[in-house]
């Protein structure tokens, strides 16, 4: 049975502006380190809207899930390789085939790799788009990312259907510069887990609205 698109009105985007960025602190290495990277970890936690970071050098942040984000949908597109359209490049300039090995829908959802989709796409998909972008143009076919040129990894990452945006958060890290080092995965798929959760948490129950096209 094809997915149905939702007949819920485009939300309001007044948070278009790619929110402010946590500072980011240096890895903790050594035993010494400890309480200071325990004192990282609850500042960076009271500054971001959103989970606790990964490190003191890595940390997600102002993740929305807006109402109309529908956990079945996830599941059925997850089923047979969620697309992702991969916007920019991360700091160690990999290529989009790059990113998007080494991502994977949630264990949730089933951890099936996810399938590289065209820029621009529609339908379901999860779009990751590197540079300073707001939320704004991440499901429209007008983000135009940059290659990232660091020290510092800024992604975005956002789940949409056709044009419409469902839940969006950013990631920002210093332990990664892309997929090619062992960082990269752990902070994208953490992003990503935060933005495709199994319940949507801003309905009372938790469970889907049902998606029905608007008639023509």
């Amino acid at each position: 049975m094809p997915l149905m698109r939702h007949d819920f009105p485009t939300p309001r985007l007044d948070r278009t502006l790619a929110p402010r960025r946590p500072a980011l602190g240096r890895a903790a290495s050594g035993a010494s380190s400890g309480v200071a990277a325990a004192a990282a970890l609850l500042a960076l936690s009271a500054c971001a809207s959103g989970p606790a970071p990964l490190t003191d050098a890595t940390v997600v942040y102002s993740t929305i899930v807006e109402t109309n984000y529908t956990p079945s949908e996830v599941g059925a597109a997850a089923s047979l390789g969620l697309p992702v359209e991969v916007v920019g490049a991360p700091p160690d300039g990999a290529s989009p085939e790059e990113v998007a090995a080494q991502l994977r829908a949630p264990q949730s959802f089933g951890g099936r790799p996810m399938a590289l989709a065209a820029q621009g796409s529609e339908g379901p998909r999860l779009v990751v788009a590197f540079g300073s972008l707001g939320r704004g143009s991440l499901c429209t076919g007008e983000a135009r990312g940059t290659v990232d040129a660091g020290p510092t990894l800024d992604a975005a990452v956002a789940y949409c259907f056709d044009d419409v945006l469902s839940s969006s958060a950013f990631v920002a890290s210093r332990v990664t510069q892309g997929p090619r080092d062992a960082g990269f995965a752990a902070a994208m798929m953490q992003a990503v887990r935060e933005v495709l959760p199994i319940r949507n948490p801003a309905l009372d129950s938790g469970r889907d609205r049902p998606r029905v096209r608007p008639p023509r």
